[in-house]
């Protein structure tokens, strides 16, 4: 029997209605200020920090970090490839800067790993 597509359609229509309505999916609901900021970085070197449902404040901030050194390796990438920027030198030593340090972004990162461990 033939799927229904429409069917689909709005299922996924649904699902992404959800998600964009969620609290916690919104950057409001995970990037909170640098006074609030500050406040949880000093309770996580006295390994006091609250739990927190979704990303605390300081992996809202790391979230954001992601997206510009995505952003900006992508458009770096893109430059090498236009006839003004070929070759050029500059271009390729920011590009490769900002791939090596999105590799050490990435595996800072690993706290979220170490977070859920800690806090079962």
């Amino acid at each position: 029997m033939p799927r229904d597509i429409r069917h689909d359609e709005k299922k996924i229509a649904e699902l992404l209605g959800d998600f964009l309505r969620s609290r916690r999916a919104r950057f409001a609901g995970f990037v909170r200020g640098p006074r609030q900021t500050l406040g949880y970085a000093r309770t996580v070197l006295r390994r006091r920090e609250p739990r927190h449902l979704g990303h605390n404040p300081l992996g809202g901030w790391m979230v954001l970090a992601l997206f510009a050194w995505i952003g900006a390796l992508a458009l770096t990438g893109w430059l090498y490839t236009t006839d003004r920027y070929w070759a050029d030198e500059t271009v390729e030593w920011l590009h490769e800067l900002l791939a090596w340090s999105l590799i050490g972004l990435v595996a800072n990162g690993t706290k979220i790993g170490h977070d859920a461990l800690r806090f079962r």
